[in-house]
C-alpha cells in the first residue's frame, strides 16, 4: 500500500520536477484546472487497481520474480518465471495501468508519457528496497544492495 501512494505522490507531483512546469504563470483557472486533474476518476479507478495488487506485487518482488526497470515498467526477472500464470497476468495488469496513469499525467502537464514513466522509474529506483532487482539500462537484473 505504501508503494501505490509513493507512486502516486511522486506522479501528482512531476509537475515540480518537469521541465517549464516552474516557469508557467498560473492564472486561478489554472488552480481551477489542476484540482480537476487531481481529481480525475481514471486515477481513482487506477489507484484501486494498484491497491488490489500490491501485496501479490511485493511478494514476487520480495521472492526475486519481479523488478522494476529504467521505463517505469515492472518485468519478470527471468523468463522463465512468466510460465506462472497469476505472476505473468499481474505484471500484464500492472504495466497497463502503469502506462495508463503515465498518459493522464502526461495530458496533465504537457509532457511526453516516456518522460513521466522515465521520472516515475528513477523514483522506484531509490525507493526500492535492499534485494530487490533493479534493471539497468542494457537490461541487465541487478539487486538493490
Amino acid at each position: 500500500m505504501k508503494r501505490i501512494a509513493r507512486i502516486l505522490t511522486l506522479l501528482l507531483g512531476l509537475g515540480v520536477l518537469l521541465p517549464g512546469a516552474a516557469m508557467a504563470q498560473r492564472s486561478d483557472d489554472d488552480g481551477d484546472e489542476r484540482r480537476e486533474q487531481r481529481e480525475d476518476p481514471r486515477k481513482a479507478k487506477l489507484q484501486e487497481r494498484f491497491k488490489a495488487r500490491d501485496l501479490d506485487l511485493d511478494r514476487y518482488k520480495k521472492d526475486g520474480k519481479v523488478g522494476e526497470t529504467t521505463k517505469g515498467l515492472v518485468e519478470a526477472v527471468k523468463r522463465e518465471y512468466l510460465e506462472d500464470e497469476d505472476l505473468k497476468e499481474l505484471v500484464e495488469d500492472e504495466n497497463r495501468d502503469r502506462r495508463e496513469l503515465y498518459e493522464i499525467i502526461a495530458e496533465e502537464k504537457d509532457q511526453d508519457a516516456d518522460v513521466v514513466a522515465e521520472l516515475a522509474a528513477r523514483q522506484n529506483f531509490k525507493r526500492a528496497r535492499s534485494g530487490e532487482y533493479l534493471q539497468s539500462a542494457n537490461g541487465e537484473w541487478r539487486k538493490k544492495p
